[in-house]
C-alpha cells in the first residue's frame, strides 16, 4: 500500500473520505447533487416544524391566561418531535411505497440527518419559556418572543433561499412579500383549526 504522504490528492485511494462540513455540522457523506437535495430538503422539514409550533405558540398564546411555562413547554416539545418523527415516518413510507424496499444504511442516515435538524427551530422558545418559568417575565411574554423569533426564521428561511435566485432585487423583494402572505395565511388556517 502506497504512502498518502502530504501531497496526496483527494482522489487517491491512501486517501480517506473526508466529511463534508457545513457551518461546523457533520454532513451525510453523499453525491453533491444527493448533498444539494438532502439540504433542501432539511430546509423544507424547518419550515413544517416552525409552521407547527409557531401555530402552537400562538394557540396557547390565545389563551394564557393562567397558562405555566412547563405545560406550554411540553406542548411545544410534543408538538416539535411529533412533527419530525411523522415526517421521518411519512418519509420511510413513501421509499418503501416506490422502492419496494426498506432503504440502506446511508439512505437511513441522510433521512434522520434531514428530519431531526428541524427540532432545533424549537430551542429558542423553549429557552424563552425557561426563563419564563424562573419569573424572568410572564408565559405570555415568552409565548409572544417565541413568536416573534419563529416569524423571523420564515423570513429567514425565505431571504436565504431568494437570495441566491437570478432575478432582479424587485423580483426577490416581491417574492418575499407574496412568500410572507402565504406563511400568514397558513398560520391564519391553523389558528382557526385550533
Amino acid at each position: 500500500m502506497q504512502d498518502a504522504g502530504p501531497h496526496a490528492t483527494p482522489d487517491s485511494p491512501a486517501t480517506p473520505p473526508r466529511r463534508r462540513r457545513r457551518r461546523g455540522r457533520e454532513l451525510p457523506d453523499l453525491p453533491p447533487e444527493a448533498l444539494a437535495e438532502a439540504v433542501a430538503d432539511r430546509v423544507r422539514e424547518r419550515v413544517y416544524v416552525t409552521f407547527a409550533t409557531l401555530a402552537v405558540l400562538l394557540t396557547l398564546g390565545a389563551h394564557s391566561h393562567g397558562l405555566r411555562a412547563a405545560p406550554a413547554a411540553a406542548s411545544l416539545v410534543i408538538t416539535a418531535v411529533g412533527t419530525v418523527v411523522a415526517a421521518y415516518v411519512a418519509e420511510l413510507i413513501a421509499h418503501v411505497a416506490v422502492h419496494a424496499e426498506l432503504p440502506g444504511r446511508l439512505l437511513l442516515r441522510r433521512m434522520a440527518w434531514v428530519s431531526l435538524g428541524a427540532v432545533t427551530t424549537a430551542v429558542v422558545p423553549l429557552l424563552l419559556l425557561g426563563a419564563a418559568a424562573l419569573g424572568w417575565w410572564e408565559v405570555g411574554t415568552a409565548l409572544v418572543a417565541g413568536s416573534v423569533t419563529l416569524v423571523a426564521t420564515l423570513v429567514l428561511i425565505g431571504w436565504f433561499g431568494l437570495r441566491r435566485a437570478r432575478l432582479p432585487w424587485w423580483q426577490k423583494l416581491l417574492a418575499l412579500v407574496v412568500l410572507a402572505a402565504l406563511g400568514t395565511l397558513v398560520l391564519v388556517l391553523k389558528m382557526l383549526a385550533h
